[in-house]
């Protein structure tokens, strides 16, 4: 290779690299891994961890979406960071931290046009889509460097740059049907404890329904909901079947008395009245 061609091709490596430290050097961090987790209701969690230089007082973080709720900022312990919202992300105090990853739920990067979700954002490096529980595919803007599954939910690592999945979700076992059915229980068992009833199995089971929807276990909350329902329904059936039984009873007892038959009678009375107190 002749002497102008080496210098020309070593300028430009070198030109190459300066530029790439100049940019990694005004961002203050590099991206490491972002995760894009859709939901039925359009939002979307984000958990972006980026390197920084531990030498640094502080660094401004691009973000993806305008409104960031349920947001966490911690550092390569897990540690909590001090951090203060500018236009477009955050100013995070990074001093002595090397990785910070930040987490929150926004509701700006999906948009839904008829039964079909689009999920649209500039990534500055791959990605990874999760979509909702039984979601079908319609659309991609970009090849996916790989797809797969994990417990129902697509998963697509995209490739940097700009990202547009689109899909369309089943009804069954999604967030939203496990939201609506345990709110749907909720209710019936306040109603149900609001007639005197003590329905404390109906309360287990919404507990375990909402633990299994925190846990992502959407078509398990959905099924407890159901139990749970189910329970306090019958506790108020057995309730209404005990107080009819106690009223024929105390009936019964009357009609007693007014016979003149009052032997056991007082008895009687006594166990009724305590049963009645439970019913």
């Amino acid at each position: 290779m002749p002497l102008s061609r080496r210098l020309l091709v070593a300028i430009t490596v070198f030109l190459m690299f300066i530029s790439a430290w100049t940019a990694e050097g005004q961002l203050g961090y590099s991206p490491r891994s972002l995760i894009f987790r859709a939901y039925v209701d359009g939002g979307v969690s984000v958990e972006y961890t980026v390197s920084v230089d531990a030498t640094k007082v502080r660094v401004n973080i691009t973000l993806f979406g305008t409104e960031f709720q349920e947001l966490t900022v911690e550092d390569q312990e897990g540690l909590p960071l001090f951090y203060s919202p500018i236009e477009g992300g955050l100013t995070v105090d990074t001093l002595g931290s090397t990785t910070v990853t930040i987490s929150y739920l926004t509701f700006d990067l999906t948009n839904k046009t008829g039964r079909i979700w689009t999920l649209s954002v500039q990534a500055p490096t791959s990605a990874v889509v999760v979509l909702p529980r039984n979601s079908t595919v319609v659309g991609l803007g970009a090849i996916p460097l790989s797809i797969g599954s994990l417990d129902g939910s697509p998963v697509l690592t995209m490739p940097e740059g700009h990202i547009e999945v689109s899909y369309i979700i089943s009804l069954e076992g999604t967030r939203e049907r496990g939201l609506l059915a345990i709110e749907e229980a909720k209710s019936i068992i306040e109603a149900v404890e609001a007639k005197g009833v003590v329905a404390k199995e109906a309360e287990a089971l919404l507990k375990e329904a909402q633990a299994a929807f925190k846990v992502g276990d959407y078509s398990g909350a959905e099924r407890l909901s159901e139990k749970a329902k189910a329970s306090a329904l019958e506790a108020e059936r057995a309730a209404s079947a005990a107080f009819k039984a106690i009223q024929d009873a105390s009936s019964k007892i009357e009609a007693a008395r007014r016979a003149g038959r009052t032997i056991g009678l007082e008895e009687a009375e006594s166990l009724l009245k305590q049963e009645y107190r439970y019913c």
